[in-house]
């Protein structure tokens, strides 16, 4: 499923690829892409007598979504969201209710103004909920005008529909989705698809709440590697062995991904690489073992073992540099600095992760070691 973010000509491209970014953090089959901001003479070419200081009638913001569908010949099934400063203007409720976005089928308007108050200054946050609000309501089947289905008293979901401008907030500390809405969508939409939308309004929740707040009010010692690749947290140098800091080196360089068994196999030169910086000269013999990698008489062709040793090989390691970092920082800072594992589909198919979404945390790491990217 693919969903094209785009804006009219005041909204520069970087303030779309701040809300892309943050809503490409949670994988699934929703995939969003940035596209270039509608020009100023092709609004005026679609829109007669266009003033933005009037906002956009309902029928202007049809005209807008098909003629930038045709220019840039997204399918039906794509789903097109326009960001825009400019007010939004609807017939169809004589409320005093400020609309921040609006809906077609698979055409979305989205106000990108007036956020601040209920995003503690994050406003591409409130606009990345407000994409998945109006993508899981399309995906519900509202007909245009009809909103039956909306919650007018507010009970911290999705679907709130918020005349009072301070339930906003509400409905972005509260990340649900209650169990008739989910009903409604799923009669159109995939289980994954739907908890990919429930991750990423998680996501907002856990960005915009007060604890979180509180929690970067707090100091936490940033991860510092030397020009000779020694590994400092604060000031405290953390005491691996090559292989143990070969280990946590790779996984700070891919920080963000999720590394599996076959991954690192895979990158064998990389680890060797790593390996060799560490202590120049001396057998790889760990590199091969961890992994479980037989090797043949001439030392550099090798077969894959049993793939679950090397798994169970993995964990031991993550939990021996666990351990380590436990006896020299404290572990409630250990814990941040650690090594994650998740299953995803077996037992031999685990994925670990450093750092992985996790607030607070600064690495700091010399050019000599960027350069082995």
């Amino acid at each position: 499923m693919e969903v094209f973010i785009t804006g009219t000509p005041e909204i520069n491209n970087d303030e779309i690829g701040r809300v892309v970014d943050f809503l490409n953090c949670q994988k699934g089959p929703i995939n969003f892409i940035d596209l270039e901001v509608l020009s100023k003479e092709s609004l005026e070419s679609i829109i007669e007598d266009y003033n933005p200081d009037y906002g956009f009638q309902v029928e202007s913001l049809n005209k807008i979504s098909k003629s930038y569908r045709f220019k840039n010949d997204l399918h039906f099934s794509q789903y097109l969201v326009v960001l825009t400063s400019y007010k939004l203007d609807f017939e169809y409720y004589n409320t005093e209710k400020k609309w921040f976005s609006y809906f077609r089928d698979k055409d979305f308007f989205i106000r990108t103004n007036d956020w601040e108050t209920f995003s503690r200054n994050l406003p591409h946050i409130a606009i990345a909920h407000q994409t998945v609000e109006c993508l899981f309501q399309s995906l519900q089947g509202y007909p245009l005008g009809h909103f039956d289905n909306y919650h007018l008293k507010p009970i911290g979901c999705i679907n709130d529909f918020c005349s009072n401008e301070n339930d906003i907030s509400i409905k972005f500390n509260s990340g649900r989705i209650c169990d008739q809405c989910v009903e409604l969508a799923s009669q159109n939409a995939s289980i994954d698809v739907l908890i990919q939308i429930k991750e990423i309004i998680d996501l907002v929740r856990n960005e915009l709440s007060d604890f979180k707040s509180i929690l970067l009010s707090r100091q936490i010692p940033s991860l510092r590697v030397t020009e000779n690749l020694e590994i400092f947290i604060g000031d405290t140098l953390i005491p691996f062995d090559p292989k143990r800091k070969m280990f946590y080196l790779y996984m700070l360089l891919h920080k963000d991904e999720y590394i599996s068994i076959e991954s690192l196999r895979s990158n064998l030169d990389g680890l060797k690489t790593l390996f060799n910086l560490l202590k120049r000269g001396t057998s790889l013999k760990p590199i091969f073992t961890l992994l479980n990698l037989i090797t043949e008489d001439d030392g550099r062709h090798f077969t894959k073992g049993d793939k679950s040793k090397a798994v169970k090989n993995v964990k031991d390691l993550r939990n021996e540099i666990s351990n380590i970092l436990r006896e020299n920082v404290n572990a409630e800072i250990a814990r941040l600095y650690s090594i994650d594992s998740i299953v995803l589909k077996g037992p031999v198919d685990n994925y670990c992760s450093i750092f992985h979404s996790k607030e607070g945390v600064v690495i700091d790491l010399p050019g000599q070691l960027l350069n082995y990217i």
